[in-house]
């Protein structure tokens, strides 16, 4: 039995030759083995650059002269790429035409009463002519009234009773709207400025009024006012 370890036994030339020649041929026999592999799984690639003949998705193609043609395999879609930075504002557009001017509103509220306008003068100088008899026949003209209307025009009539004629009616026209539904005092006036008869607490009913002599009273009772002492009316139309 060889006391000495195997390794440290002693090697002929030969033997270590041998064990040289081995190793080389399965270090070549590796590295074909593996250069066979890869080129099989190269082989085995599809190709999206260079020609590909007889696979499962692409057919062979040839020219008139019986060469064969690229046929080329488009590959999958990629990913979308970021949206990409906001561009500058655009100008400023032109400016739209003027609309047109809108319905006129409705009218707003009476303003408040004024204070009450001058007294009218006396009637009886104009149509018809007064007759030789003082007080047989009674004017018209307008009244300034300084509420809801500038001017009210006033026509007398009389009456005659033994002898003598007498305050009959007064009729009130153009009256504005703004007026009805406002309280009407009349006053009838001598030439001094006296009251002789009042009617008070009247009502504009309408753009006319007749007012009735049985209307005016005088100290609260009914009285008759003779033509001639009546010498000027005064109006007043308030809320």
């Amino acid at each position: 039995m060889n006391p000495l370890p195997e390794f440290l036994e002693p090697v002929s030339e030969f033997e270590m030759w041998r064990d040289y020649r081995e190793k080389r041929n399965r270090r070549a026999f590796y590295f074909l083995a593996l250069l066979l592999i890869l080129l099989i799984v190269a082989s085995a690639l599809p190709s999206t650059t260079g020609p590909v003949f007889g696979t499962a998705e692409n057919t062979t193609e040839v020219d008139p002269n019986g060469n064969p043609n690229q046929v080329v395999v488009a590959g999958e879609d990629g990913e979308d790429g970021r949206d990409g930075l906001n561009g500058r504002p655009g100008q400023d557009g032109q400016d739209g035409q003027d609309g047109q001017d809108g319905a006129t509103g409705p009218q707003g509220p009476a303003g408040s009463a004024g204070p009450p306008g001058a007294s009218g003068s006396g009637g009886g100088a104009s149509s018809p002519a007064p007759s030789a008899t003082p007080g047989t026949s009674f004017g018209q003209g307008a009244l300034r009234v300084g509420t809801c209307d500038d001017a009210i025009t006033v026509s007398l009539r009389s009456r005659f009773v033994a002898g003598l004629f007498y305050f009959k009616t007064i009729s009130l026209s153009d009256i504005a709207n703004e007026c009805i539904g406002k309280k009407l005092d009349i006053y009838l006036l001598d030439s001094a400025g006296n009251e002789l008869a009042t009617a008070l607490n009247g009502t504009v009913s309408g753009t006319t009024l007749s007012i009735s002599h049985t209307s005016f009273l005088q100290s609260g009772s009914a009285v008759s006012v003779l033509a001639s002492a009546l010498d000027s009316i005064a109006l007043e139309i308030a809320d």
